[in-house]
């Protein structure tokens, strides 16, 4: 082989070398596509209505190996929003902390395949936070409505909000035994919910509370009293997520978790040993703001928001008259103290007696 066709081979395979490379970055850049926008599951999975599916799994192994959290196989039937029937596989897993040792059926956490999610066109959040009564009788079934209301109407007051979406659930065993028939709900990804409100989750605890937006702080904190919920620390980021919506903007306080308030009324609910209250009923004001201006504009909010409130706790679906009723007269029992002429101080004297280290 002489020299100079050596020379046009070599040439030539460099040139199909660089292609192929060329080929390969083209692959990769549409694999990075900015899906920032894109729809999520959560969003795939909502419904105006209230949402049904069926969840098969060894429900015996998650049940027995709750402590743990680890994951099992699982998959998910439902009807999607066009009207198909959909059948995929999941990941399924216990979760959660006190309501891993005081339920017999723990919340679950479903995660989906990442490459079907991207064929789907869907964002790249893939797990999902399920909430399941805590025993399959009818009180925790109630409990369980009860707190998806709270979460219905936080949103009424801030879109800084967790959203949900209520479900029918049937909870099948491998076996085939249908192990639960009941209601659940979903809860949006927390960095979906970061997205949505165009920051992202912060993991800092807070050293001081003039490091937070006083108005989201205020209006949690008055929301918290309302549903009677104690079960919450700002410094510790208990049962809140912080979301920063950038280096010169104070951080977001978003609340979750209302199993332990007043209004859902569990028969499990118990004050934490340090709050000055014997029960779950009885309303706390931790407020440690010092603008108290801003405190009676978030007064006002809610004060704006009480039809809307009450119609939202009357028109719930299936929670019971009595449950209703219930409710209806214990936020009302809220609106006596903040219809007030002197509701801000009212407010701070007498119905914050927080320990000093309490926040």
């Amino acid at each position: 082989m002489n020299r100079d066709f050596k020379y046009i081979l070599s040439k030539k395979r460099i040139g199909i070398a660089l292609v192929a490379i060329i080929a390969c970055l083209a692959v990769i850049s549409l694999l990075k596509v900015d899906r920032s926008d894109d729809p999520s599951k959560f969003d795939a999975l909502r419904s105006d209505s209230v949402f049904s599916f069926q969840l098969s799994t060894d429900v015996t192994n998650l049940i027995a190996n709750k402590a743990e959290e680890s994951s099992q196989k699982g998959r998910l039937t439902y009807l999607d929003q066009s009207g198909a029937m959909v059948s995929e596989k999941v990941e399924v897993a216990a979760r959660g902390n006190s309501r891993k040792e005081i339920c017999s059926i723990p919340p679950i956490r479903l995660k989906f395949n990442k490459k079907e999610l991207r064929e789907s066109g869907l964002a790249k959040f893939r797990t999902l936070k399920m909430v399941l009564p805590c025993q399959d009788d009818s009180p925790h079934r109630d409990y369980l409505l009860r707190e998806a209301l709270c979460y219905q109407l936080y949103s009424l007051i801030t879109d800084r909000s967790f959203r949900i979406q209520l479900a029918k659930m049937d909870l099948h065993d491998l076996s085939g035994e249908n192990m639960l028939k009941s209601f659940a709900f979903l809860i949006e990804h927390e960095d979906e919910l970061a997205r949505r409100l165009g920051g992202e989750i912060i993991e800092t605890e807070l050293k001081e509370l003039t490091t937070i937006d006083q108005e989201s702080y205020n209006l949690l904190v008055l929301f918290q009293f309302m549903i009677g919920n104690t079960d919450w620390n700002m410094v510790k980021g208990h049962n809140l997520k912080l979301i920063t919506l950038g280096a010169d903007r104070a951080p977001i306080p978003v609340p979750y978790d209302f199993d332990q308030s007043g209004l859902v009324d569990a028969a499990y609910a118990v004050p934490h040993s340090t709050m000055p209250i014997s029960n779950s009923r009885e309303r706390l004001f931790q407020w440690r703001g010092n603008d108290q201006s801003g405190l009676f504009a978030s007064i006002q909010k809610y004060l704006e928001s009480k039809t809307a409130i009450m119609n939202t706790i009357t028109e719930f679906p299936d929670l019971s008259e009595d449950s209703k009723m219930d409710i209806l007269q214990y936020i009302a029992d809220f609106y006596k103290v903040i219809e007030r002429e002197d509701a801000v101080n009212h407010l701070v004297i007498t119905e914050r007696m927080l320990p000093a280290e309490k926040i």
